[in-house]
């Protein structure tokens, strides 16, 4: 058997089309340089990212030369700068480069300056006429354009044509790659920093799914109140996912914390300050971010009021609870039915 294609030796591993929780198996299953290959349909590119990027990969890529996949690294390659065709780039480790600014000196995390820095610098929209269906592959996670435009990775957009143009000779973006059809107009950053913060660059565009809250133990739920009230930027526990392969310690407040994790809710890293047994630490989504060996951290306060108040308030007639409440129902209708056409039965032996 190859030692470089199984078990934590792995170099390399490629998936098609598969669930979120197989990408953050591979991840785990990675040697520190190894990169996962996802083959998928052009649908599933945006929510394989999405899964990618929440399990810990870094520097991805989309790449059309031999099939449609994701290339994904378990380590990425560090941004020292930015001088293309946008006004800034920022990478999966969090970094915010600012087009032809100085690299950042070490020791120092300029991110909250720099992101109300480049709300100034952004210039009049590009326009809306003439518009193409652009699809930026990698490998930052977005680009912000002159006129504030983001630009994500993985998702179609409607761009003007001579904006378009430019990125695709600097960017290697796609332009009208007739594969999609939802393609939307792009959010303004200007406008979302407004709204949100400097936050807004390390969310996704995905929302969270706040319902998953109420489908993990009340002691779970209690240790996010505990750090909201705390004012604390994270929480670290020791073990494994129970749905992990081989893994040891099975913990089941991890496997919580990891569903927690696949809804958008919180962020995870890695702690290898114990070398016996896993430990990982968990903070609200797009708070977290890797400078270095150990995260810092970005306050999300929009999703931190949004959680302390689903913790207060209780679950609310969501999709999920509504889906649930009709199944009864519809169970309940159909042991009616076969009760009444047993009765039946019965009384005219």
């Amino acid at each position: 058997m190859d030692p470089q294609g199984v078990g934590i030796l792995a170099r390399e591993k490629t998936l098609v089309s598969p669930p979120p929780e197989l990408v953050v198996e591979a991840h785990r299953s990675l040697s520190g340089q190894g990169t996962l290959t996802i083959q998928c349909r052009p649908t599933e590119v945006s929510a394989l990212l999405l899964a990618a990027e929440r399990a810990g990969f870094r520097g991805m890529r989309v790449d059309r030369t031999e099939g449609l996949k994701i290339l994904a690294h378990k380590t990425g390659p560090q941004g020292t700068g930015y001088s293309g065709p946008a006004a800034a780039a920022l990478d999966d480790e969090g970094r915010l480069l600012l087009n032809g600014a100085d690299a950042t000196p070490p020791g120092r995390d300029p991110f909250l300056a720099d992101a109300k820095r480049l709300v100034a610098w952004l210039g009049l929209s590009a326009g809306t006429r003439n518009r193409v269906v652009v699809f930026y592959p990698g490998p930052f996670k977005l680009l912000v354009l002159k006129d504030g435009s983001i630009l994500r990775r993985g998702q179609p957009l409607r761009l003007p044509a001579e904006q378009a143009g430019d990125l695709e000779r600097f960017e290697g973006v796609w332009v009208n790659p007739k594969i999609w059809s939802a393609a939307t107009d792009p959010k303004n950053y200007a406008e979302l920093y407004k709204e949100r913060g400097a936050i807004c660059l390390l969310e996704n565009d995905k929302p969270e799914d706040l319902d998953a809250i109420h489908d993990v133990s009340s002691a779970m739920r209690k240790r996010l109140k505990t750090v909201l009230e705390r004012g604390e930027d994270y929480f670290i526990l020791t073990g494994s996912d129970p749905a992990q392969k081989d893994g040891c310690c099975p913990s089941n407040e991890v496997g919580e914390a990891n569903r927690l994790v696949q809804a958008g809710v919180l962020s995870s890293s890695a702690d290898n300050s114990n070398p016996e047994c896993p430990a990982t630490i968990y903070a609200f989504a797009a708070e977290t971010r890797r400078l270095t060996s150990k995260p810092t951290f970005v306050r999300n306060e929009p999703l931190r009021a949004a959680v302390k108040d689903r913790i207060e308030q209780g679950p609310r007639l969501s999709k999920k609870l509504m889906l649930r409440f009709g199944l009864v129902v519809l169970m309940a209708a159909a042991l009616a039915v076969l009760a009444v056409a047993l009765f039946r039965q019965l009384r005219g032996r």
